[in-house]
């Protein structure tokens, strides 16, 4: 009986560790798309200073081109990083017990 007992604690206190390791895990998952989407925001906003700065001189093309694909590998990032974090919370969610 003393070894259940000792079981029953040790899977108590391993479910409670696991829990608060998870709560972490989830907060700094949601700190971290909160820092990437700022830094996204950033970048596309330097994009389009840079592009106006290539309008301004005269160079429409270049500017478009240095825009058009900055912003579009940044969605780029954003998606393929969406789209890891739902596949961790998804496997999280289906890998309990």
């Amino acid at each position: 009986m003393t070894l259940a007992k000792q079981q029953a604690e040790h899977r108590w206190k391993m479910d409670l560790a696991r829990a608060e390791h998870e709560r972490k895990m989830d907060v700094r998952v949601w700190i971290t798309q909160i820092v990437a989407l700022a830094v996204g925001l950033v970048n596309v906003i330097l994009l389009a200073l840079v592009a106006w700065h290539y309008a301004d001189t005269g160079n429409v093309v270049p500017g478009l081109t240095v825009f058009g694909a900055g912003a579009g590998l940044t969605a780029g990032a954003y998606g393929v990083g969406k789209m890891l974090g739902n596949r961790a919370a998804r496997n999280k969610t289906t890998t309990r017990a």
